[in-house]
């Protein structure tokens, strides 16, 4: 069954995408101020591995005891993969909600190229963060990754060192340097609108400018 982007689009009309860098941040600061909110964050993947069927998530069924000894042009695959096959089920999440909610926030990883003609393009801004890149495992949701490998009794020093050099290979290395992220082909073809995020601004201002461009009512 196919179900059209128009009709998709009626059902997320008041469904708002935060995607980027500083997502989770922007989104719960921006609830705060906006009335019968529900902020979705897509990084709850559990519930979408449960249903998983390797007749049609074959990326999601995937059997990998351990992801960070892929190699790195493999892993990533793998993750897009698995996004792609989990987008489909955040929408029917998110059509739900918008029925109980007046205005839904949805941040996290989302296939861009999948929905963006099902959904109201004015809904969606990308966050471009300018500045210095902090460590991936500097997030407590992640740290738990690395410590699992520093705390492995049954690995050497070396071993450690090696697995640990391998995991920022996949994930990427802080880089001190100030930067200007690229910005995703999706994003510019599609002319959504861009939302600068510099070191210096604060979780407020940030979230304003959202706001502020969403036209929101504040309460």
């Amino acid at each position: 069954m196919i179900i059209a982007d128009n009709i998709l689009k009626e059902k997320l009309k008041n469904v708002y995408f935060i995607t980027g860098s500083g997502k989770t941040t922007i989104a719960n600061e921006m609830s705060k101020y906006i009335g019968n909110c529900y902020v979705y964050h897509t990084d709850n993947r559990g519930p979408f591995f449960k249903l998983a069927d390797p007749k049609y998530q074959p990326a999601m069924c995937r059997d990998v005891p351990d992801y960070f000894a892929l190699d790195k042009d493999d892993a990533h695959n793998w993750e897009c993969n698995i996004v792609k096959e989990f987008t489909p089920m955040i929408l029917i999440d998110l059509i739900y909600l918008s029925s109980q909610y007046d205005v839904v926030i949805c941040e996290g990883d989302i296939n861009l190229e999948l929905i963006i003609d099902a959904i109201v393009k004015e809904n969606m801004v990308y966050i471009k963060h300018i500045g210095k890149t902090g460590d991936f495992f500097d997030r407590p949701e992640q740290r738990h990754m690395l410590d699992i490998i520093i705390n492995d009794d049954s690995l050497s020093k070396e071993e450690k060192k090696l697995k640990i050099e391998k995991i920022y290979d996949i994930v990427g290395r802080h880089n001190d340097e100030i930067k200007e992220d690229s910005i995703p082909n999706v994003i510019k073809n599609n002319d959504i609108q861009v939302i600068v995020r510099y070191d210096n601004n604060t979780v407020e201002e940030n979230a304003n400018k959202v706001l502020e461009y969403f036209d929101f009512h504040i309460r």
